[in-house]
């Protein structure tokens, strides 16, 4: 399996990740991308969207049929690979920001979407979902996204090649995914949290749906729960529990 040995291309689509999915149920193989110039309505996690203009950044998904103990990494998986990507592409250091996003500077330059089909308990598959922001000046932004979003062209001052980003892409990709098939789990968990900012017996809050927990950072788990330390003692916490992380 080669994530991007095959490529479905369009030049537009509602989401690619609502195309991956059809090509999937279909029986695609593992690794095929589905890549769009644009899409209509681009999803981003809890209901928002990816705002996805022709021609100014890389919307892409990847089917990947991963063991279930696995599923809870591959936004780990997309975030790190993007990092990689965008510094050996583009010469620009980012940040994940938990749970889905690259930024640069505090503004979001990146964005992972990860959905899962299940048969009961059986995982049929995932679709990993990428938006990237690539040239997209300020004014190329909505108003309401200015603040807060960035691009590689913002932030580097020149936006690179796509297809030479897109291949940075891939190659980051089979990296982290073949590492984790692989049971190399302990380098990609080292690597999201220093790429997250979580040092062991650091200060963390995080943000839960029921009410916010503090404590001292004690490690990411294989099955991606965030795991503490605090005053009732070590407890960890589901991933799709959690929607944000502060530290310090």
């Amino acid at each position: 399996m080669t994530i991007g040995k095959i490529v479905h291309k369009l030049e537009t689509c509602v989401s690619t990740n609502d195309a991956a999915r059809e090509f999937a149920r279909d029986g695609f193989e593992e690794g095929m991308v589905v890549l769009a110039e644009s899409q209509q309505a681009g999803r981003g996690t809890r209901g928002r969207t990816w705002f996805s203009p022709p021609g100014k950044g890389l919307y892409l998904s990847v089917i990947l049929r991963p063991v279930k103990r696995s599923a809870a990494l591959i936004p780990l998986v997309g975030g790190l690979a993007i990092r990689d990507a965008v510094s050996d592409a583009a010469g620009l250091e980012t940040r994940l920001k938990w749970p889905n996003d690259v930024t640069h500077d505090g503004r979001k330059i990146a964005g992972v979407l990860c959905e899962s089909s299940w048969s009961g308990r059986h995982l049929n598959f995932v679709v990993l979902g990428i938006g990237l922001n690539v040239s997209h000046a300020l004014e190329d932004f909505p108003p309401e996204l200015r603040a807060s979003a960035t691009s590689l062209r913002l932030a580097s001052g020149a936006a690179p090649d796509k297809e030479f980003l897109l291949a940075h892409l891939y190659q980051a990709l089979n990296r982290w995914y073949d590492g984790m098939r692989a049971g190399r789990t302990g380098e990609l968990l080292r690597a999201a949290e220093e790429a997250l900012g979580l040092r062991p017996g650091s200060p963390v809050t995080l943000e839960t749906e029921s009410g916010s927990a503090s404590g001292a950072f004690y490690r990411l788990r294989s099955d991606g729960r965030i795991v503490l330390d605090g005053a009732a003692g070590r407890r960890a916490f589901p991933p799709s529990e959690v929607l944000g992380i502060t530290t310090g």
